[in-house]
């Protein structure tokens, strides 16, 4: 369970993310570690998010998935130490996942390759909450399952995704 101190940070972190001024979208099809890392080098944000990385690509193309997915897995964590930023992944889940149901998910759960959760310092999931305020929000839940420097946990926030919006709840709803 996340402490009060874990939680604030967290808090924190959605409301300076939410009044961050520079976003960069980048749309770049057929993405490479080499690819992000001269975004990295471009731009020097603190923050990446890749749209799942099942689509990103190697310089063996033809090696197996799970090849393929290890040594990007393991690029994107060197990248990440190199450059002092902090990458998010977002990975495809296994179908078997659906099956079981959302509150059986492990990290193990992440197709293609354990390397994503070897090489994680942090790992989780976002589930949404049942309902939708009147504006179309959303309230999400990022379930920690990985923490290699604090407990895992569970933090709530709110997503409008008419406009791309998000932060931290406008009332206490943490788990």
């Amino acid at each position: 369970e996340l402490s009060d101190t874990e939680r604030s940070s967290i808090h924190n972190l959605l409301v300076m993310m939410a009044e961050q001024r520079t976003l960069i979208l980048d749309e770049a099809q057929g993405v490479t570690p080499e690819l992000v890392e001269a975004r990295i080098l471009k731009y020097q944000p603190q923050l990446i998010a890749l749209d799942h990385v099942g689509l990103m690509r190697t310089s063996r193309p033809r090696d197996k998935a799970v090849e393929r997915l290890t040594e990007i897995s393991n690029a994107l964590k060197q990248l990440a130490l190199r450059h002092r930023c902090c990458i998010v992944e977002v990975v495809q889940m296994k179908r078997d996942v659906d099956r079981r149901g959302p509150d059986s998910v492990e990290l193990a759960d992440l197709k293609g390759t354990g390397a994503f959760e070897e090489d994680a310092d942090a790992g989780g999931q976002i589930r949404p909450k049942a309902g939708k305020g009147g504006d179309g929000t959303k309230t999400l839940t990022l379930y920690v399952k990985k923490n290699r420097h604090g407990a895992p946990g569970g933090v709530c926030f709110f997503w409008g995704p008419a406009h791309h919006s998000w932060g931290p709840p406008s009332h206490t709803q943490q788990e």
